[in-house]
């Protein structure tokens, strides 16, 4: 991994884990300092979460977290569901796959976003295609920032069927997998014909 990957990986996490405020700016200066970078890795990370839409870059400022609205929110994790959906499929689809226990043990061990996105990347991966995985790291990172907010927001434990989709992909049960699947994302029947 490149440093500038490394970078990228770092301020990504921090973006969802919330560790700025979406009114901060933050600039190169502070942001080299503070993971002990040269400015060029940091300009080329904040270049490119600017282009995936996570942040927004402001001119003799600096940068701030693009917050997305509800509406956006609900849409993106339709088009999750659908990604998602098709990783179950490809994923079936492979007889000899292999990759049920990483399922299974992303499954076990949710307690955080960070959790949740492995288990939804272990999912992704199962898919055995690159570019849908690709697809699905790029949207779980626009919306997790969000999800911790509303975790830090609800007094219960947000609901997830993680294990309940790892035990229904066991049994090859594509149909039962991709109903927890829905559920897990937050689709519900009102927001499915939204769009």
């Amino acid at each position: 991994m490149t440093l500038t990957q490394q970078v990228y990986e770092w301020l990504r996490r921090d973006i969802y884990l919330l560790r700025w405020s979406e009114y901060e700016f933050l600039t190169e200066s502070a942001l080299a300092k503070e993971y002990q970078v040269s400015k060029a890795p940091i300009r080329e990370a904040l270049y490119r979460l600017c282009r995936e839409g996570m942040m927004e870059s402001y001119p003799r400022k600096g940068y701030r977290i693009r917050i997305i609205s509800a509406d956006e929110y609900r849409k993106i994790q339709k088009i999750r569901y659908a990604n998602e959906s098709l990783a179950v499929d490809f994923f079936l689809a492979d007889p000899d796959s292999k990759l049920c226990d990483e399922i299974k043990r992303a499954a076990e061990s949710y307690g955080d976003v960070g959790s949740n996105l492995a288990f939804h990347m272990a999912l992704a991966k199962a898919s055995q295609n690159q570019m849908l995985e690709d697809i699905i790291d790029r949207l779980l990172h626009c919306v997790a920032r969000s999800i911790t907010v509303q975790n830090q927001m609800k007094k219960a434990s947000p609901l997830v069927y993680h294990m309940e989709i790892a035990e229904a992909l066991e049994k090859r049960d594509g149909r039962l997998a991709k109903e927890y699947l829905k559920k897990d994302i937050g689709i519900t029947e009102e927001k499915e014909n939204e769009l």
